[in-house]
């Protein structure tokens, strides 16, 4: 039940912080239960009922190695590094391996849901929030830092006169952190003072 303070650790199997903290919650008997996403759903179960007859929670229970967990126990959740699932080499077809990969997605994505009242440690939906530069730029004005001016834009004319306003002296950088994959090659997009 809540008061026994449930906690769920999101992550993955080479997760070693969460190693880490898993060591000190066995060291204070705190009560846990690790999920690796990566064996969601070829080692880890789930199961949601729902009742017709009263409007309540779904019940969903997560199976893993003999251990199960009652998610409406949880109170806090640890959301660290989940990675994709592996899915059963038997499922050959890309269509068919993209269409159950976004099942499972969506069926994650859905618990999470159940617990957002919960206490969280990274929030997915706030990850997202606080990792995009437009609202970044914004949160820093609000709280007092002091930012150069800055333009974003598609327009090449607006980044010209912007560049001929500053005289020059003006830094690009990209919206979403900067990997490129070519080739199965991964590049780096770092911040870069342009010239012309």
């Amino acid at each position: 039940n809540k008061e026994e303070g449930m906690i769920l650790i999101i992550t993955n199997k080479r997760d070693i912080h969460s190693d880490i903290v898993i060591q000190k919650l066995k060291d204070r008997g705190a009560k846990f239960f690790r999920l690796n996403t990566e064996d969601f759903p070829l080692i880890i179960k789930s199961s949601l009922h729902s009742s017709r007859e009263k409007i309540e929670l779904p019940h969903i229970y997560l199976e893993y190695f003999s251990r199960q967990l009652d998610i409406s126990s949880v109170n806090t959740v640890y959301y660290r590094r989940p990675l994709d699932s592996i899915l059963s080499p038997d499922i050959a077809d890309t269509n068919d391996q993209n269409f159950i990969a976004k099942e499972i997605k969506v069926l994650l994505k859905g618990i999470w849901y159940l617990l957002e009242n919960n206490f969280w440690m990274n929030y997915p939906h706030n990850n997202i929030k606080a990792g995009n530069k437009i609202f970044q730029l914004k949160l820093a004005k609000e709280i007092g830092f002091i930012l150069p001016e800055t333009v974003i834009t598609n327009d090449p004319e607006t980044a010209k006169r912007f560049f001929e306003k500053k005289d020059g002296n003006v830094v690009v950088k990209t919206m979403s952190g900067g990997f490129m994959e070519r080739n199965s090659k991964i590049s780096l997009i770092y911040t870069n003072k342009i010239n012309e």
